[in-house]
C-alpha cells in the first residue's frame, strides 16, 4: 500500500496533492488512512471569500476523507445550493455578493435544521451567528485541531 494522499481542485483550477505527511503537534508524523468508497464520503460546502484559505479549508476537509465543495462568495453558494444539499456548510460571515447572514437564512428557510452550519468569522461574535441560527461559531484564527472537531460533532449530531 503506497503513502496515503488527498486532493483537491483549487478556485484556481489547481489540482493540490498531499502526500505522506500530517503536520500534527508542531512536528510532521506519518499517517495512514483507510480508503473509503466515495459514496461514504459526507458533501460539504465551504463558502469562503479568501480564495488562500478556501484551497487551505478544502485540502485539509479533503484529507479528512470529505466531499468538497468550494465556492467563494454567496451568490455562487446560493446557487449550488438551490440544487443540492450538503451534510455540513462551513460559511464565512463576510462575504462579497451576498452576505453570510443571509446564506445562512436562505439555508435555515430551506432546510431548516437539517443542514448543520459553522460560521467562522473575524468580525462577527458568536451571539450574532447563533441568533442568525448557526449550529456552531469559530472566531478566526482558529486552531485546526478546533475546527476538525466542531466539524465532526456537527456532522455526528
Amino acid at each position: 500500500m503506497g503513502e496515503p494522499s488527498a486532493t483537491v481542485h483549487g478556485l484556481s483550477g489547481t489540482l493540490y496533492r498531499w502526500e505522506g505527511m500530517e503536520m500534527g503537534a508542531g512536528k510532521a508524523e506519518k499517517t495512514r488512512r483507510i480508503e473509503q468508497a466515495p459514496s461514504t464520503r459526507q458533501s460539504i460546502l465551504v463558502v469562503e471569500d479568501n480564495p488562500q484559505l478556501l484551497e487551505v479549508l478544502g485540502i485539509l476537509l479533503d484529507f479528512e476523507r470529505y466531499r468538497v465543495t468550494l465556492k467563494a462568495d454567496g451568490q455562487e453558494a446560493l446557487n449550488w445550493l438551490a440544487r443540492r444539499c450538503p451534510a455540513l456548510v462551513i460559511l464565512d460571515w463576510r462575504l462579497p455578493k451576498v452576505s453570510g447572514a443571509r446564506v445562512l437564512a436562505a439555508i435555515r428557510e430551506r432546510y431548516g435544521a437539517q443542514v448543520p452550519i459553522l460560521v467562522l468569522s473575524a468580525v462577527a461574535d458568536s451571539a450574532e451567528a447563533r441568533e442568525a441560527r448557526a449550529d456552531a461559531y469559530l472566531r478566526k484564527p482558529y486552531a485546526i485541531e478546533e475546527f476538525v472537531a466542531t466539524i465532526r460533532r456537527l456532522l455526528a449530531a
